[in-house]
């Protein structure tokens, strides 16, 4: 396996443990996220490492409103598919009009 494609797990898994390790403050768990990596290895395929994340920005104060932005990165090593890649983002706003 190239050593720069362990590197980089072994970063991601990294990343991914101290931000498990590190719960959110008692006055942002109304602040709805998160965070998530997936690494597939197929043979012949190569190894696909996929890294999600969403976080909400703004809540009304009644709660009936909010905003969140979201993206996502992709990228394949090695196999047939080395160096496939992609990426993308967004935002979104939601209002429930009845609760």
């Amino acid at each position: 396996m190239n050593k720069g494609i362990i590197i980089l797990l072994v970063g991601v898994c990294f990343l991914g443990a101290l931000a498990y390790a590190r719960p959110q403050p008692d006055d942002n768990k109304d602040k709805q996220g998160g965070f998530s990596v997936d690494v597939q290895n197929e043979r012949n395929e190569g190894t696909r490492v996929d890294a999600r994340a969403r976080h909400e920005v703004w809540r009304s104060d009644d709660g009936r409103s909010r905003a969140e932005v979201y993206g996502h990165w992709d990228r394949t090593y090695g196999g047939q598919n080395d160096g496939q890649r992609s990426h993308g983002y967004g935002g979104r706003f939601e209002h429930s009009w009845g609760r």
